[in-house]
């Protein structure tokens, strides 16, 4: 009666990427004894040939658990929509909107707070550096780890109790989008801790209940790995931020409120984290239209137009959020009115050039380096994550020591990645030429329009080129005096240190420099840049992993920065400088502009992202004037990436071995020629990439699966399959052994449970399944230990016996208009 499939003798490398479960049942059926054959007597009732007692030791728990996105149409789920739709108030308003709201401001006001704290303790560190300067390198040096260190060793000492909140979690996101759900990764020490002081808690797989927690671990984490001065950013750990405030907010179902009921359903609490994940986005980077196409790109592998409403509304109200308070607040002090928003984005430009059509060729070149070095970070960072991989699995197995040796690793590394960063840091500053800028600017010399001089105040747009910041740093410079010219703008003669502008401050201060227009001859020495560039990508892909809540954004802006500024004043050391109110035509070959066009080509190298990038950076920069240079450097940059290699994320995905479907999945076979359904493929078919679009499902399955009886089933023998077999789906079908749906290992479980637990009651009534509700089967758990296991076992021992209807308790209907 079970459903046959033909075998093809067809070679796939890596079949299990297209069904993770299959495989692993193909790999699972080899070890096990022969399947016991299930047959169906007239009653209807499912007996055994045998009567063999099945092993109750637990199966090994698997490492991620999947799960599917459209609710189950069984007739128990719809009994449960028409009951929970019979109140007006439920049905009149589509209560998801206010749990929207409610998630768009909570992830605003995350967001605020971590920018408010990191601009805090950053501030205070500088400012400690800063007044260090005058007693001479060490005094930097002891000034600079004075601050980062505690943080940096706090930060990696949180994920050591809590590894679930490390790195900068967009992996997890894609994957938990994707229909995966990551077990515990708690480390045995960690567990210890949690058993002894956080009993209450739960850190299991993702789940509601693990969400403050995690939020928390995260949030501080994150502060303290940025405002330590490690070449890292937040806006990686503010995505997982939103994700988790996305699932615990819409655990609101939870609650015993009719209305809320309703979105007890895989769809609706997907749809949640979604939109949790693109307001995260909104939220650290000020654009609401770029964490939803962020997420709809990237993240969801599931999409709807109603989903892009939902979407649109959570990022507006968590953008509306974060710009409110950060607008009136700088490191918690006061510095605006409320409710009177900034007129600046995160890294505002100074005033929009003309662009001419010569600008595509810089922009095309610096697509091309974007891709070779943003294939290269991703290559260098893999390696540095299977070194270290390897050396923890030598530490562990060492014993003891070994696990002591374990654990330091994981505060040490962090500790002393900050203290080279910080000791190169200031090899740059004090030993790379021009120590100082030249100081020629005077005010006996007008028009005060000289490169040399710092520009500040109400500076007319293109006015005043070439022009330098009064935001660089002096670092043991001259000090210099300003004065007042025609009371519009502020001179200064101060001279200062390039290489302290980028390094001695934030990574957001620092690109904002890099970004800046006009300034032709303030970050011109291609000494500094080049060692910055080679020191910060060095550092940025050690620095990102998992013993951090950390992300790479701001990384990635600053080294294609850095590369675009070089590129930018190898223009200007060629075609000179050309001053937007004399020459417009060429005014384009601007260093600042060549930075944007940059950063964008080497985010989109790393990250492989297209629209989303696109519009974050016309949001971030407000530069609209070159939105079609931006969009031709990161469409080159994607194509020579993905020549080398995938995108970061998805290597990480597969680093951690995350299972992935992807929307347009690819198979390799180990065969150069493959023939299917007689034809003959000759010079198409010599790549290893197998087309797929020549195969079906039944290319993939195994023959003779274990299935179900949707009104076949009893008590024992359900007992017997969870017992014999650890399979985590399987599929059921009617008497005529015709596919009718599927049911999960969990769900089987709970109804199972709930069976046996009624029969002992002394309930035996046939029609039991009808008070087995929705919420019961879906949203309860039971935990498949020794004890539950027992269960089971003492189960088969019983005389009396109760048939299951799985049709009517969980069945997945397939819909007649799903394709085929």
């Amino acid at each position: 009666m079970m459903a046959e499939v033909e075998e093809t003798s067809i070679e796939m490398e890596t079949i299990g990427e297209i069904s993770n479960e299959t495989s692993e049942a193909k790999e699972t059926n080899m070890n096990e004894p022969p399947e016991v054959e299930v047959v169906i007597p007239a009653e209807g009732n499912a007996q055994t040939k045998t009567e063999v007692k099945p092993d109750s030791t637990p199966f090994p728990k698997p490492k991620y658990e999947s799960f599917d996105y459209f609710p189950p149409w069984s007739d128990v789920y719809k009994e449960w929509i028409i009951e929970l739709t019979q109140t007006v108030a439920c049905s009149a308003i589509d209560w998801r909107w206010f749990i929207l709201g409610m998630m768009g401001f909570v992830i605003g006001i995350i967001g605020a707070l971590v920018h408010q704290f990191i601009h805090l303790i950053s501030h205070h560190k500088w400012e400690a550096t800063e007044e260090a300067v005058e007693h001479g390198p060490g005094a930097v040096l002891g000034a600079n780890l004075t601050y980062g260190l505690p943080c940096v060793f706090v930060a990696a000492l949180l994920i050591a109790l809590w590894p679930e909140a490390g790195g900068s979690g967009i992996p997890e996101m894609m994957g938990v989008l994707n229909g995966s759900i990551g077990a515990s990764v708690v480390t045995p020490r960690s567990r210890f801790l949690q058993e002894k002081y956080f009993k209450y808690f739960n850190y299991g797989s993702f789940k509601p209940r693990n969400v403050i927690q995690t939020l928390v671990t995260k949030f501080w984490s994150c502060v303290l790995a940025v405002a330590s001065g490690l070449p890292v950013g937040p806006e990686g750990p503010m995505v997982h931020m939103g994700g988790l405030i996305g699932a615990g907010l819409g655990s609101i179902s939870r609650l015993n409120i009719p209305c809320f009921k309703r979105f007890r359903n895989n769809q609706d609490r997907q749809n949640f984290v979604s939109a949790g994940v693109a307001a995260g986005v909104a939220s650290a980077f000020g654009a609401p239209i770029g964490g939803l196409l962020f997420s709809m790109e990237e993240v969801s592998s599931v999409w709807s137009v109603s989903l892009t409403w939902q979407t649109f509304f959570c990022c507006m109200i968590a953008s509306f959020t974060t710009n409110l308070f950060n607008s009136w607040l700088d490191g918690f002090h006061v510095h605006g009115s409320f409710g009177l928003f900034s007129l600046e984005t995160k890294f505002q430009v100074d005033y929009n050039l003309q662009t001419h059509l010569l600008t595509f060729i810089p922009a095309i070149a610096l697509g091309i380096i974007g891709g070779v070095l943003g294939s290269t970070f991703i290559v260098c960072n893999t390696v540095t994550r299977r070194l270290r991989k390897g050396l923890l699995a030598w530490f562990d197995s060492c014993g003891s020591f070994g696990s002591f040796l374990h654990y330091f690793w994981h505060l040490f590394e962090p500790c002393a990645t900050l203290v080279a960063f910080v000791v190169l840091s200031g090899v740059i500053a004090y030993l790379v030429p021009p120590h100082c800028s030249p100081h020629e600017c005077s005010a006996d010399n007008p028009p005060y329009n000289r490169s040399e001089c710092l520009i500040g105040g109400q500076v007319i747009p293109g006015f005043l080129v070439p022009r330098t910041e009064h935001e660089v740093q002096r670092f043991t410079c001259h000090e210099g005096v300003s004065w007042k010219v025609d009371g519009l703008y502020t001179v200064n003669n101060q001279s200062f240190n390039q290489a302290a502008t980028l390094l001695f401050g934030s990574g957001s201060e620092a690109i904002r420099r890099l970004f800046s227009k006009g300034t032709h001859n303030q970050l011109n020495s291609f000494g500094i840049l080049c060692s910055i560039l080679a020191v910060y990508a060095a550092f940025a892909c050690f620095a990102a992993n998992r013993w951090l809540s950390c992300g790479l954004v701001v990384p990635m802006l600053f080294i294609g920065g850095l590369y675009g500024r070089i590129i930018g004043q190898l223009m200007v050391l060629g075609f000179g400088i050309h001053v937007p109110a004399e020459e417009p035509m060429w005014a384009w070959i601007d260093p600042g502009a060549m930075a944007v066009i940059g950063a964008a080509s080497f985010f989109a190298g790393v990250s492989r992202l297209t629209a989303s990038l696109t519009v974050i950076m016309l949001e971030i920069t407000n530069d609209i004037s070159f939105l079609l240079p931006i969009m031709v450097a990161i469409m080159t940059s994607k194509w020579v990436g993905d020549i080398f290699t995938h995108s970061l994320y998805h290597n990480i995905l597969h680093f951690k071995e995350v299972p992935f479907l992807d929307a347009e999945p690819s198979v390799n076979s180990e065969k150069k020629e493959v023939s299917k359904n007689g034809w003959d493929c000759q010079n198409p078919c010599k790549s290893s990439e197998l087309i797929l679009d020549l195969y079906t499902i039944s290319d993939v399955m195994i023959k003779n699966p274990v299935t179900l009886y949707e009104k076949g089933e009893t008590t024992k023998s359900l007992s017997r399959l969870l017992l014999e077999k650890p399979f985590r789906g399987f599929p059921v079908v009617n008497a005529e052994g015709i596919f009718q749906g599927s049911i999960s290992r969990p769900e089987l479980l709970v109804i199972v449970n709930f069976k046996i637990s009624a029969k002992k009651n002394g309930n035996t009534d046939g029609d039991q399944d009808s008070k087995l509700r929705y919420e019961k089967v879906h949203m309860a758990e039971v935990i498949e230990n020794q004890k539950f296991r027992d269960k089971l076992a003492a189960a088969l021992d019983e005389k009396e016996d109760a048939r299951i209807d799985l049709a009517r308790s969980t069945v997945y209907i397939v819909i007649k208009n799903f394709s085929t």
